[in-house]
């Protein structure tokens, strides 16, 4: 236990397989051993002795709790809610155990669930750091977000020094629109464990919701994360065919077309964003003292091709319609294009595949803006000769 205490994740597997090899038997050793294949990603592994634990000892719930544990990070939520649900039956006076369904529920998107677990586990141990945490959480997506932010702070009390806290208190705070005690609260997460990225990622959302297209955004985002999965893709299939029924009404009634075309018009706007929003609003974020620190190299990147295709874009526009040249809009949507395509890359798992992607996506919608710029002038020129 101590090599888990001090992460030292090859010498306690070291130490559970040497337990193993003297007794095959040994099932507290075999869901150890699935907790530390776990954590180092190895989750099929870590299922399979997680299982083996139950089938030594059917009536062990740590057996049970292990199991829901590598099956929530190994992703399957479904089976870890079964395997929760074993634990909770064997032993439903071990507050662990609750906050574990409590997290699986949250997986799940079933808040009101998760907050009812949560009480369960602080009945039992009213000092228990991760339902503090998840009941924080949970307050904060049901509506109750002072409540939420309490039970936070609670948990800040046992434990000041616990980053993710923070973070979580970081994310209720903007939630609630209180976007400085954001800032402060993802800025000290981050003083107290500077590689967490989940810090840096609300401090960057902190920043960029001082702006309200990306606060609409963030709003969207936190309130459909409130429903079950299938119903958020009912919710966005159903938005998507109400912006298509309000345009086609419109063509039909050009009457109606004023009070019809802007909704759509916004909807289009919304969903352009969502995708490449965080990327646009990293522009803002350069000359940011603090943002400018927070965005990775990658992002401070993605956003000066960004940039650049907008001054490019914009700079061959004006001249374009002062001139009356050729076609003004049209770099215009080179550069919304180019910002599309920068925004999707950045939402590839490889960090080397971004950067190329970016550079190269960035870099030929450029070219064509400039291409089209030489052609304007070029058109201009061979104009005046005549």
């Amino acid at each position: 236990m101590v090599h888990i205490q001090h992460e030292r994740w090859d010498d306690a597997e070291r130490e559970f397989r040497g337990a193993l090899a003297d007794d095959p038997a040994d099932a507290p050793s075999k869901a150890m051993l699935a907790y530390v294949l776990s954590i180092r990603g190895q989750h099929p592994e870590a299922i399979l002795e997680a299982r083996g634990a139950i089938a030594q000892a059917p009536d062990f719930a740590y057996a049970h709790y292990m199991y829901a544990l590598v099956l929530l990070q190994a992703g399957k939520n479904k089976e870890a809610q079964r395997a929760i649900g074993a634990a909770l039956k064997l032993d439903p006076s071990d507050d662990d155990n609750w906050a574990l369904a409590a997290s699986i529920d949250a997986q799940l998107g079933r808040w009101k669930k998760a907050l009812q677990a949560c009480d369960s586990a602080l009945e039992i141990n009213p000092e228990n750091k991760e339902a503090l945490n998840l009941r924080g959480l949970a307050l904060s997506y049901v509506g109750q977000k002072a409540e939420g932010a309490s039970s936070l702070r609670e948990s800040l009390r046992l434990d000041p020094q616990d980053s993710l806290t923070h973070v979580l208190l970081g994310d209720s705070h903007l939630k609630a629109g209180r976007l400085d005690e954001a800032v402060a609260s993802y800025r000290e997460a981050l003083r107290l464990d500077p590689d967490s990225e989940e810090a840096r990622v609300g401090l960057l959302d902190s920043l960029r919701a001082r702006y309200w297209p990306y606060r609409a955004i963030l709003t969207f985002r936190n309130w459909i994360t409130r429903f079950p999965s299938n119903a958020r893709w009912g919710i966005t299939v159903g938005l998507y065919f109400l912006a298509k029924l309000a345009r086609s009404a419109a063509d039909t009634r050009p009457d109606l077309a004023p009070f019809l075309l802007p909704p759509a018009i916004a909807y289009l706007g919304f969903v352009y964003l969502s995708w490449c929003g965080a990327t646009v609003f990293n522009v803002f974020l350069l000359p940011h003292p603090v943002g400018r620190l927070a965005l990775s190299r990658i992002e401070r990147l993605s956003a000066r091709i960004v940039a650049t295709l907008w001054v490019a874009g914009l700079a061959t526009a004006s001249f374009a319609w002062a001139t009356s040249s050729s076609v003004p809009f049209l770099p215009l949507m080179f550069a919304a294009f180019g910002t599309l395509l920068v925004g999707l890359a950045s939402h590839l798992q490889s960090l080397k595949a971004q950067k190329w992607l970016s550079l190269t996506l960035g870099l030929g919608l450029l070219a064509a803006i400039l291409l089209y710029a030489a052609s304007t002038v070029s058109q201009l020129l061979g104009n005046s000769a005549d």
